[in-house]
Order: C-alpha cells, then sequence, then structure tokens
C-alpha cells in the first residue's frame, strides 16, 4: 500500500517539474583489489554526459575483484520566488534513470521540492535484497537567497555499493566537497552523506543567527541599551527612532522563534541519524577481522561525527533562546526610554508653559495699570478736548456769551451716534442668542426622532424572524452611537449657551441631559432582552 502511495506521489510530481539540463559534480569510488583504499574521484560532468556516467562500469573490463563500489551526484537546486522548488537539472528521462539504476527511494523528490519551513526530515527505507535507503533533508535557511540541502542515498550490503543523489546550493557545492574528501575514508558508510548534510545545514542556520545577533547588537547601541566597547572600527548604532528600534525588535524576536524552530527540528533529525549510525556500529560482531574491521570502524567514527555534531546544534539552539531572552528585554528597555523621552518632553512643556503664564501675568498686571491710569486720565483728557473746541471762545471780553450758538450741533451728532452703537451692538447679542436658542431646539428634537427611530427599529427585529443576528446588533451598536453623539451635542450646546434666562437655559440643560441618558439606557436595556432571547431559542 505505501510502496502504490509513494509510486503516485512521485508520478504527480514528476509531471508538475520543469527539467533544465545543466551541469552537475560526481563523486566516484571504484575500488578494485589491490588499489588505494582512500582513492575518490570528483569530477564535473556535463548534461549531455550524464546518462553516459551513469551507464559506466569498470567492472566489465577489469579482471580484478571488486571490494567497493561508490556513485554520488551532487547537483545545485534551483529555487523559486516563494522558496519552492519546481525545477530539476536534468532531463525527466535521465532523471527516473538514475532513480531506478541507483535504486534510490522515491519520496526523495516529494520532500525535495516542498518548502522545509521549520522541518527537519530523516528516513530510512528497507528494501529486498540487502538494500536500505536513507532520505535527510535539512530545513531552508531564513535570509536570501534561501539555502536548502536534501540527500538520498541508498546501500547494497551483498555487492558493497553506495549510491546517492545530493542536492545543494552552489554557493554550498565546495564546501560539501571539501568535508566529503576529508572524510573520504569513511565514504562507504551510508549515514556519513547525512551526517554531513546535517552540519552544513547548520552552518546556514548559523549564519542566520550571526546576522540576527547583529542586528539585535545595532539595535542595543542605538537604544543605548548596551553600553560594553565593541571594537569594530565603525558606529554600528542602527539608525532611525524608537518606533523603528521597536518594529525591528519585534521582527528580530519572530527571527529568532523560527530559527529555533529550524535548529530544533536539525536536532531531531540529528538524534534519529544518531540512533541509526548507532544501530549500525552494534550490528558488526566483536571479532570481525580484515576489511569487515574497518568497516567497523568507520562506523564507530560516523556515530561520534553525528554526536558531535549533535552537540554543537544544541549549543547553536541554547544561543538561539539566549538571543531571545535579550530582544525580549529589550523590547520594554526601549518602551521605558521613549516613556522617559515623552516625560522630559512634558517637563519641557509645562516649564514653558509655566514661562508663558508667568509673562501672561506680567502682561495682564500692565494692561491692568494702563488701564488704571487711562480711567484717571479719562475724564480730564474729555473735559480738556471738549472745551479746546471751536465752540468756546475763552478770548471774548465784550462780555458775550462763550459757547458758541451753534454749540446743540455737537449734541445732535454725539446724542443719535451713540444711541444708534448701543443699539447694534444689542441687536448683535439678541440674534447671536437666538441662533444658540434654534440650535438647541433642533438638537432636541434630533434626539426625540432618534428616541422613535430605536424604538421602532426594536419592535421591528422582535416581531421579524432572526436572519441575521450579526447584522441587528451593528445596527443597534449604530443607534446607541448616534444617540450618544446627540446627546453630546446638546451637553454642549446647554452648556455654551449664553443670555437670556438662566434658569430656562439651565433646566432645559438639564431635561435634555436626563432624555438623552434616557434614551440611550432603554435601547441597551432592549438589545440585553433581544440578545437573551436570542440565546434561549438557540438553546431550545
Amino acid at each position: 500500500m505505501s510502496s502504490d502511495l509513494y509510486g503516485r506521489k512521485y508520478e504527480e510530481n514528476l509531471t508538475k517539474m520543469r527539467w533544465v539540463p545543466m551541469d552537475i559534480k560526481t563523486i566516484e569510488v571504484w575500488q578494485f583489489e589491490g588499489d588505494e583504499p582512500d582513492k575518490v574521484e570528483i569530477n564535473s560532468v556535463a548534461s549531455k554526459d550524464i546518462e553516459s556516467w551513469v551507464d559506466r562500469n569498470p567492472k566489465v573490463v577489469s579482471k580484478r575483484k571488486l571490494l567497493r563500489t561508490i556513485r554520488l551526484i551532487v547537483f545545485p537546486t534551483l529555487f523559486q520566488a516563494d522558496c519552492t522548488v519546481e525545477e530539476i537539472p536534468f532531463e525527466r528521462r535521465i532523471f527516473e534513470k538514475i532513480i531506478k539504476d541507483f535504486n534510490l527511494p522515491k519520496p526523495f523528490l516529494t520532500n525535495y521540492t516542498q518548502f522545509s519551513d521549520g522541518t527537519g526530515i530523516f528516513a530510512s527505507f528497507l528494501h529486498p535484497k540487502d538494500c536500505v535507503s536513507y532520505i535527510c533533508q535539512g530545513p531552508d535557511s531564513m535570509y536570501n537567497p534561501p539555502r536548502r540541502m536534501s540527500v538520498a542515498v541508498t546501500q547494497d550490503m551483498t555487492h558493497s555499493k553506495l549510491t546517492g543523489l545530493i542536492g545543494v546550493n552552489s554557493e554550498d557545492t565546495q564546501k560539501f566537497i571539501s568535508y566529503v574528501e576529508n572524510a573520504s575514508a569513511m565514504l562507504s558508510q551510508p549515514l556519513l552523506i547525512p551526517t554531513i548534510m546535517c552540519e552544513l545545514s547548520l552552518d546556514q542556520q548559523k549564519i542566520d543567527l550571526t546576522m540576527t545577533g547583529w542586528s539585535l547588537l545595532r539595535v542595543e547601541k542605538a537604544a543605548a541599551i548596551d553600553d560594553m566597547p565593541i571594537n569594530v572600527g565603525e558606529d554600528i548604532a542602527m539608525e532611525g527612532d524608537f518606533g523603528t528600534w521597536t518594529k525591528r525588535l519585534n521582527g528580530i524576536c519572530t527571527e529568532l522563534s523560527y530559527l529555533e524552530d529550524r535548529i530544533s527540528a536539525l536536532i531531531a533529525a540529528t538524534e534519529a541519524l544518531d540512533a541509526e549510525t548507532e544501530f549500525v556500529a552494534k550490528a558488526f560482531p566483536k571479532d570481525c577481522t580484515g576489511r569487515l574491521q574497518d568497516e567497523k570502524y568507520h562506523a564507530a567514527a560516523v556515530r561520534e561525527y553525528a554526536g558531535y555534531v549533535l552537540r554543537l546544534q544544541r549549543r547553536s539552539c541554547d544561543r538561539v533562546r539566549r538571543q531571545d531572552k535579550r530582544a525580549r528585554n529589550a523590547v520594554p528597555a526601549v518602551l521605558n526610554l521613549m516613556t522617559q523621552r515623552d516625560t522630559r518632553m512634558n517637563i519641557e512643556v509645562a516649564r514653558d508653559s509655566k514661562a508663558i503664564a508667568a509673562a501672561s501675568r506680567r502682561d495682564s498686571s500692565a494692561m491692568k495699570s494702563i488701564a488704571v491710569v487711562t480711567i484717571v486720565f479719562l475724564p480730564g483728557t474729555f473735559v480738556s478736548t471738549l472745551f479746546s473746541m471751536p465752540m468756546f471762545d475763552w478770548q471774548n471780553k465784550s462780555g458775550k456769551l462763550v459757547v458758541s450758538r451753534r454749540f446743540y450741533i455737537y449734541w445732535a451728532i454725539t446724542v443719535p451716534l451713540t444711541i444708534v452703537t448701543i443699539l447694534i451692538w444689542v441687536m448683535w447679542m439678541r440674534k447671536d442668542a437666538l441662533n444658540k436658542s434654534r440650535l438647541l431646539k433642533e438638537a432636541r428634537a434630533s434626539a426625540g426622532s432618534w428616541r422613535e427611530k430605536a424604538g421602532e427599529t426594536e419592535q421591528k427585529d422582535i416581531s421579524e424572524p432572526e436572519s441575521d443576528s450579526d447584522s441587528d446588533s451593528t445596527k443597534t451598536d449604530g443607534i446607541i452611537s448616534k444617540v450618544k453623539r446627540r446627546a453630546t451635542t446638546l451637553s454642549n450646546m446647554a452648556m455654551s449657551e449664553q443670555g437670556g434666562d438662566d434658569e430656562t437655559a439651565g433646566a432645559d440643560k438639564g431635561s435634555t441631559h436626563s432624555n438623552s441618558n434616557g434614551v440611550i439606557e432603554k435601547v441597551k436595556r432592549r438589545v440585553t432582552t433581544k440578545s437573551l432571547g436570542r440565546t434561549n431559542s438557540s438553546a431550545v
């Protein structure tokens, strides 16, 4: 059943892929009797020569006994914009031939093409004829360009043959090959390649962790949270303000949580790998000799290597947790700094306001003094101005009147003009009072109409079947909010009304306020009654 399922998914993935032939790297060992055991051939093969390389078999032309065979293909992964892999650097016919001739597990294609965010995969597959296969995939890296490693290897224990297909990013190809060259003596162990992949995947996560830690340090320096001197030869403080730093800290916390997921997934995969290496190492008899003894030694070495990689991963996971703790401690620190900055600004504003108030008091005192002086000298000024008019002839010595006969003209113009000015002022004030009274009446009428609408809506909601409770609740909330706004308008109008009968205005204001509150409370009670009725109906 499982093999049929794997085969069906394998065929589905084959139809979805785009096949882009590219050059590849090959790692090959053909060890015959009498050859050096550590001789590894690493070559670049053009896309047109891949099929002939797969069909190559030096055993046919050699008369010596073949001790072991290792044939590995290293190809570059091709990422899409959404971090999925939909392109394979082979022709489809050649890829299917590699899977078949190398006896590789078909789920490799499914795991390779999917985005492995926060997941690490290690699985083993048993085949008939003493063959065992392993699939191992590390989590993708976080920063662009994303990186991914996928491995599928099969060991034929009857013929001492190891075959594999390894997908790595082009930036990591040379590093992977150098790892293989350094461990060429243990290359016949099928679990060596997955262990190398786990270490390289950890290196990728370390790069992401270093970049995240550097961003955290820049924020700490910019916000003056960390005053420890660092000899980097440049100012590393992040530009921006408190809002920028807080946003970046939240992003760092998110990135660290992703990193912890990825490294934890790597730890889980490596733990399964370590258990498998322990099982393989214990499978050898204690008194084995010759080549079997070498294989036992190499299996024990691979187990130690897997344990070493596991310790590195756990150490990196602890480092992620420490950085996450630093980032989460930095968030309230930055917020406290923002509060302190706002407090200092408020203190400065208060000081300025105090200075402005003091200056205003000084100006008020000066104006008061000017007003007092003006009042003292105003009668004298008026009298002197009046008597200096040509209407008075103070130099008259003939006994005639000092006051001119036309002095009445002054009063005939001054008195009516004064009366007209006073009348205009009174009319203006009266008009303003009428406008305020009209607005107050309109507000009262609007409050009454909304009260009626609220009652009609409630009666309609009770009488009609409930088809959309959320819509009814929204409408009722809208009515309540509008009534509240009307009540606020009424209160403001009542408080701002000046002139007229103060007692009547106060009574109107209190009546309007009480009416509005009564409408609001009535609508709230009806909404509560309606909600309880719906709840009981639903329960029934």
